[in-house]
């Protein structure tokens, strides 16, 4: 789901943007959803960098690696009398008014961690100098310590020309108005955001979040306030069509 930029403006003051990210449309009014202090969901700080360090961890292993990613099953067939010249050709893209080399995107991988910053300073390096989008690593930390936006802040003032795209999950979409999610978005200066639905890993989890209740109406909601647009994106298992059809 990607919010349109053809919602009307009103209801919200103006701020600046970086000079990359062009024109963006104000976001529009809603009915807001009741939230309650006591639903929020921090979990404690060692236990939360532990798993971040996990997903490294584990990523790295053997047991983990794909053996069939389903490219042995594409055939490419030989064009040999090709009518173009190879510099025809051309991967180049746009992401709003944003210029992009190709249509890759350099996902969200990591974040509140000790190892963290040295990941995503690598990453954003990369995608800097290709002008590709990046995904920040979740920024769920940041919600309950202020302190955890140092990572993004660091990494922005690094990196001016980054073009980088905000990321919550769907539990903390859903618990949180959207004011504080717009702060997510607005802290990194991303031209988008990513929502992380991740129902079966948060369920499994003994630390997991599986409240998804609402979650399809706070997307719209979102969709609607933000003035940047929302990417979903499901973790590990993939959308079925029932499900891209609701979205």
């Amino acid at each position: 789901m990607e919010s349109s930029d053809a919602h009307g403006a009103r209801g919200n003051p103006a701020r600046t943007l970086p000079a990359h990210t062009g024109d963006i449309a104000e976001p529009s009014l809603f009915p807001p959803l009741t939230t309650r202090e006591k639903d929020f969901s921090p979990e404690p700080l060692p236990q939360f960098e532990a798993r971040k360090q996990d997903h490294l961890r584990l990523a790295l292993e053997d047991a983990v690696q794909a053996k069939d990613n389903g490219l042995d099953r594409i055939e490419l067939l030989h064009e040999a009398l090709p009518d173009l010249d190879f510099s025809d050709i051309r991967l180049e893209t746009t992401f709003r008014s944003c210029r992009l080399s190709s249509p890759l995107i350099v996902s969200s991988m990591t974040a509140g961690h000790g190892r963290s910053y040295a990941v995503n300073r690598v990453l954003a390096e990369f995608s800097s100098r290709r002008r590709m989008l990046m995904g920040v690593g979740s920024q769920r930390r940041q919600l309950t310590d202020p302190a955890a936006a140092h990572e993004w802040t660091r990494l922005r003032t690094d990196f001016p020309d980054a073009l980088l795209l905000g990321n919550i999950g769907i539990a903390q979409l859903i618990e949180r108005p959207v004011d504080d999610i717009r702060a997510l978005v607005e802290s990194i200066e991303a031209i988008g955001l990513f929502v992380h639905v991740n129902a079966l890993q948060e369920a499994v989890q003994p630390e997991g979040t599986p409240r998804f209740r609402g979650g399809l109406i706070k997307l719209e909601k979102v969709c609607r306030e933000l003035s940047v647009p929302v990417i979903v994106k499901e973790v590990g298992c993939g959308f079925s069509t029932s499900t891209l059809e609701r979205l």
